[in-house]
């Protein structure tokens, strides 16, 4: 199978695992939407690379603006795993097998063997799996959707409680920096998560699969707990708390909301491979999306998701200095 991804993240993952993409597949990493014609070709799977909303295509994305109008889209692994099990009737009411319409996925049959092999019921041990993916699938879209902070109220966990899921994936992106392995190591994390029937929301085991990922994360902690103290704080004309930080370590945003910013600028000078200027502008609760029109008037490629709160700039790098995006934040919001 054909398989064109933009960037690696943890909803571009656990869609690939839902969806079944293997090592084997063809995975191209594109840095723009996917072509007009892979779009189109349902033999292609597009993975938030464009076609936003058109899963009967096999395109699923929630980053395109233009759908916003009819309401947001859910994240790519939502919209997976309800193209792939909500095609039973009544998912988890009814009992009649001639209605199900199809044979338990190859992820569904190897959870159900491991997970629940005594259970006498096909349909109990069906329900059961899609439960547990579903849970993943609730975790990632939070994450997606919400952001860390609205991950951590959820969960109940202290601030700072390591290792959560979330560190676990951020370490093996530090570890690994070609996309397509990053996609198979990332779905072999997720994978792991529903073999072993761990709780998403809650404090990962330091398995010796991941203790390479945890280390880089720790290290990348500890440089953005230095980088902490160049932050630059504001107040937005609107009276929000705003902040600014440069960095090449990954994590800026949360350092910031850390330090009670409503709306938060990230700067990486040297972001991915090759290199180019990164700016994210992230809101704690709050929508940023307003400033899309400005910033595209520019230079064209900003975007982000449908929620708003979150947007970057273009893939291929930007030409903004810092101090023009301090400002239009500052003056717009």
């Amino acid at each position: 199978m054909k398989v064109i991804i933009q960037q690696v993240d943890m909803d571009t993952c656990l869609t690939a695992l839902i969806l079944g993409v293997s090592p084997d597949d063809e995975i191209i990493v594109v840095r723009d939407q996917a072509d007009p014609e892979d779009l189109n070709d349902p033999c292609v799977l597009c993975i938030e690379c464009g076609g936003s909303g058109r899963v009967e295509l096999n395109n699923f994305d929630h980053h395109d603006a233009a759908h916003a109008q009819a309401g947001d889209l859910p994240p790519a692994c939502r919209q997976a795993f309800d193209h792939c099990f909500l095609q039973d009737p009544d998912r988890w009411a009814t009992r009649n097998p001639e209605k199900w319409g199809r044979m338990m996925s190859p992820l569904e049959f190897h959870l159900a063997a491991r997970l629940f092999p005594d259970w006498p019921s096909d349909y109990e041990r069906r329900v059961a799996v899609q439960r547990e993916i579903e849970r993943l699938v609730d975790y990632v879209a939070l994450l997606d959707t919400r952001g860390p902070e609205a991950l951590i109220s959820r969960s109940g966990l202290p601030k700072g409680a390591f290792p959560t899921l979330s560190d676990v994936f951020s370490g093996m992106r530090l570890s690994i920096r070609d996309p397509g392995e990053q996609l198979i190591k990332g779905m072999e994390i997720l994978r792991l998560v529903l073999e072993e029937g761990l709780d998403p929301f809650g404090l990962m085991p330091e398995l010796p699969e991941w203790q390479g990922y945890l280390e880089a994360k720790r290290r990348n902690d500890a440089e953005l707990e230095r980088a902490k103290a160049h932050a630059k704080l504001f107040t937005t004309k609107g009276g929000l708390k705003g902040g600014y930080l440069e960095t090449e370590f990954f994590g800026a945003l949360g350092v910031l909301y850390e330090l009670g910013c409503q709306v938060a600028i990230a700067y990486n000078p040297r972001f991915g491979d090759p290199p180019v200027k990164k700016y994210t502008i992230g809101g704690n609760g709050v929508k940023v999306d307003s400033l899309l029109s400005i910033l595209t008037s520019k230079e064209p490629g900003w975007g982000g998701p449908a929620h708003g709160t979150i947007i970057g700039s273009p893939r291929e790098g930007s030409r903004l200095q810092p101090e023009e995006v301090i400002k239009l934040v500052k003056e717009h919001l």
